[in-house]
C-alpha cells in the first residue's frame, strides 16, 4: 500500500509539472549566426551556417540552375527555422500540444489513482513514458529541425566544394574557328651552313613532331624557364588539335659559320677553336700544370671536334660538352694563368656564348651591324578548332510574358521545352520551402501524436518524420544528380551519338544538344519521386501545373497575336477598297 501511495504522489507531481510547463511555455530564442563573430564554434564547424554566397559566383564548374540565387543549393534559415512568423506559429501549435499532453498526463494520473476499481495499474503506467517523451521532444523539435537543415546544407556545401576539383567537361557547343601565328625556336641538326635550302624548303605541318626532332638545348642561359628549352616553352603556346603549316623557316647561316666553320673543318669554328685556344694557353702559359691536366686538355680538344663533326647524329652533344668544358677550363685558368690571360680567355668564351644565344634565341630577324637573319626558328600559321563556348544545362531567361519572344521560341520547340523544364525545377524548389515551413509549424503536433492512446498516433509521427527528412535531404540528392550529369554530359552525349561528335539520326548539333539538356533536366526533376513520400509526390506533380500555366499563357498570347493580325488585315483591306 505504501508503494502505491508513493507512486500516486509521484504521478501527481508529474501532473503539476505538466501544468507548470503549460503556463511557462517559451519558444527557443532565435539562433544567432554561429559564424558571425569569427569564432570556430561547434555549430559553425558543423555547417549550421553555410554562406549562401558560395553558389552565386560565375567561376564555378557546376552551373547554378538559377544564376545569382542559391535556391537550388541552400536552404535559408531566415525564411525557415529563423523566420519570426514561422516560429510564432510553431509556438502556437506547441502550446496546443502542451495542453493536450498535460491533460493526457492528468488523465493517466487519475487512472492510476483509480487502480483496483476500474483500470489495470500496469496499463496506466505503461502509457506515461510515451506521453513524457512526446512532451520533451515537442519542445526541442525546433532544435532538431535546425540541426537537420544545417546537416543538409553542410552536405550540399561539402559536395559542391569537392566537385570543383572534378575534371568536368560541361555541355559545350562550337563557334567560329580562328587563325593564329606562333613561332617555334628549334635547332636544325647540322653544322653545315650550305644546307640552308634543304631545311627551308621542307613542308612542316606538325609543330609537336618538329619540336621532338629538332628541339633546342636547355634554355636557362637563353631566357627560357628553368628545366625547359626555348622549344618547349614555345610549344606550350600550341594545341594538339590545331591545324598548322610552316609559313616561314629561318636557317641561321651566319651563326653556323661562326660556331662550326666549314664542313669537315670544325677547327675553323669558334666552338672548337675556343676550347683549343684556351687549352693551349693553359698548357703553354700556365705555371706548374700537371701532366694529368694536360692530358685532360688534349682530350677536351679532341672531343669537341668530334662533337661538331657528329652534329647530324647527336645534335646537341657539342653544346653540352662545351658548357661542361667551359666550366672546367675556367677552373684551370684561375689556378694556372695570370689575371690578364684569364680575361683574354673569358672574353673569347663570352663571344662564343653570344653567338650561341643568337642561334638559339633570336627570332629570325636582322640584327644591326650583323649579316643575315639570326636564329633557327619556324613561324607556323595555325587554324584553331572552333572555340568551345560554355553553355549550361538550364535556360537563364524564364520569362513567358514576351509575346514575340514566345513565338520565336515556339519556332524552336526543343528550346521551349528546356525553358519549361527549368521553370518546373524552379517551382519545385519553391514548393520545397513551403513544405519545410509547413513541417516546422506542425512539428509539435506530429510529435505529440505519439502520445495518443493505443499507439494509434505513432504512424502519424513516423509520417511526419519521413516527410520532413525527405523534404530537407532531397536537395542533397538533386545536387548530386546535377554534378554527376554535368561531369558525364559529353561522354554520354558522344556515346549516344552515331559516332563521337556526330549527332544521331541526322539531327543538327544544336537540336541534339537541347535534347540532351531535356533528358538531364527531366532526370533531376524526377529525383524527388525516388523518396516516395507525400511531399515528394506533390513536388513532382507541381510540374504538371507549371506546364499547364505556361501553355495557357502562350496560347493566350498567340490568340492575341491572331487578333492583331486580323485587325491589321481588315484595316489594309478597307484602305485598298477606299483607294479603288
Amino acid at each position: 500500500m505504501k508503494k502505491r501511495r508513493w507512486l500516486r504522489l509521484a504521478l501527481l507531481l508529474l501532473c503539476l509539472h505538466g501544468l507548470f510547463a503549460l503556463f511557462c511555455l517559451t519558444t527557443p530564442a532565435k539562433a544567432a549566426d554561429p559564424c558571425s563573430e569569427g569564432k570556430a564554434t561547434k555549430a559553425c564547424l558543423e555547417g549550421t551556417s553555410v554562406s549562401s554566397s558560395s553558389y552565386t559566383g560565375n567561376d564555378s564548374k557546376i552551373q547554378n540552375p538559377f544564376p545569382d540565387n542559391p535556391l537550388f543549393f541552400f536552404t535559408p534559415y531566415d525564411i525557415t527555422v529563423d523566420n519570426p512568423t514561422v516560429r510564432l506559429l510553431w509556438g502556437g501549435v506547441l502550446a496546443l500540444v502542451d495542453m493536450f499532453l498535460v491533460i493526457s498526463i492528468m488523465l493517466n494520473g487519475i487512472r492510476v489513482m483509480l487502480v483496483g476499481s476500474v483500470f489495470r495499474f500496469a496499463d496506466a503506467v505503461e502509457t506515461l513514458p510515451g506521453v513524457l517523451l512526446a512532451l520533451i521532444v515537442a519542445h526541442i523539435s525546433l532544435t532538431f529541425m535546425t540541426s537537420a537543415i544545417g546537416l543538409g546544407n553542410m552536405l550540399t556545401h561539402s559536395l559542391y566544394l569537392s566537385a570543383k576539383e572534378i575534371n568536368i567537361e560541361g555541355p559545350v557547343k562550337y563557334g567560329k574557328s580562328k587563325t593564329k601565328e606562333e613561332k617555334l625556336h628549334v635547332f636544325f641538326p647540322t653544322g653545315d651552313p650550305g644546307k640552308e635550302s634543304e631545311f627551308e624548303k621542307k613542308l612542316l605541318t606538325d609543330p609537336f613532331a618538329v619540336a621532338s626532332a629538332w628541339g633546342g638545348p636547355d634554355g636557362k642561359i637563353y631566357g627560357a624557364p628553368d628545366g625547359k628549352s626555348l622549344t618547349q616553352s614555345d610549344l606550350s603556346h600550341f594545341e594538339k588539335d590545331w591545324t598548322c603549316k610552316a609559313k616561314e623557316i629561318n636557317f641561321d647561316v651566319e651563326s653556323r659559320k661562326n660556331l662550326f666553320g666549314k664542313k669537315g673543318k670544325p677547327e675553323d669554328g669558334n666552338i672548337a677553336f675556343d676550347i683549343s685556344m684556351r687549352a693551349e694557353s693553359i698548357e703553354e702559359l700556365g705555371e706548374n700544370v700537371p701532366a694529368s691536366v694536360i692530358a685532360r686538355l688534349h682530350q677536351m680538344v679532341s672531343q669537341i671536334e668530334t662533337d661538331v663533326n657528329q652534329i647530324e647524329n647527336d645534335a646537341l652533344r657539342w653544346h653540352t660538352d662545351w658548357l661542361k668544358f667551359d666550366e672546367e677550363l675556367s677552373g684551370y685558368e684561375k689556378k694556372y694563368l695570370n689575371y690578364e690571360r684569364q680575361d683574354v680567355n673569358a672574353d673569347h668564351a663570352n663571344r662564343v656564348k653570344l653567338t650561341m644565344s643568337l642561334l638559339f634565341k633570336s627570332n629570325g630577324t636582322y640584327i644591326e651591324s650583323m649579316p643575315g637573319k639570326r636564329g633557327d626558328i619556324i613561324t607556323f600559321t595555325c587554324q584553331t578548332p572552333k572555340p568551345v563556348e560554355q553553355k549550361g544545362l538550364f535556360e537563364t531567361d524564364l520569362n513567358f510574358t514576351d509575346l514575340f519572344k514566345n513565338l520565336q521560341d515556339l519556332g524552336k520547340g526543343v528550346k521551349m521545352i528546356v525553358k519549361v523544364l527549368t521553370l518546373i525545377l524552379l517551382v519545385q524548389m519553391v514548393v520545397r520551402l513551403f513544405f519545410i515551413n509547413l513541417y516546422i509549424v506542425l512539428a509539435p503536433l506530429g510529435i505529440g501524436c505519439w502520445a495518443l492512446p493505443g499507439r494509434i498516433g505513432q504512424s502519424l509521427t513516423l509520417e511526419w518524420m519521413k516527410g520532413f527528412l525527405s523534404t530537407v535531404f532531397v536537395q542533397f540528392l538533386m545536387v548530386v544528380a546535377l554534378i554527376v550529369l554535368q561531369a558525364i554530359f559529353n561522354v554520354v552525349s558522344d556515346f549516344a551519338s552515331a559516332t563521337p561528335g556526330t549527332p544521331v539520326g541526322g539531327l543538327s548539333s544544336d537540336v541534339w544538344f537541347d535534347l540532351m539538356r531535356i533528358a538531364c533536366i527531366w532526370f533531376i526533376i524526377r529525383i524527388p519521386s525516388l523518396l516516395g513520400t507525400a511531399p515528394m509526390r506533390t513536388m513532382v506533380s507541381a510540374g504538371q501545373m507549371v506546364t499547364q500555366v505556361v501553355g495557357a499563357t502562350v496560347m493566350m498570347q498567340i490568340q492575341q497575336f491572331q487578333m492583331i493580325v486580323q485587325g491589321v488585315s481588315a484595316l489594309v483591306s478597307a484602305g485598298l477598297a477606299f483607294v479603288r
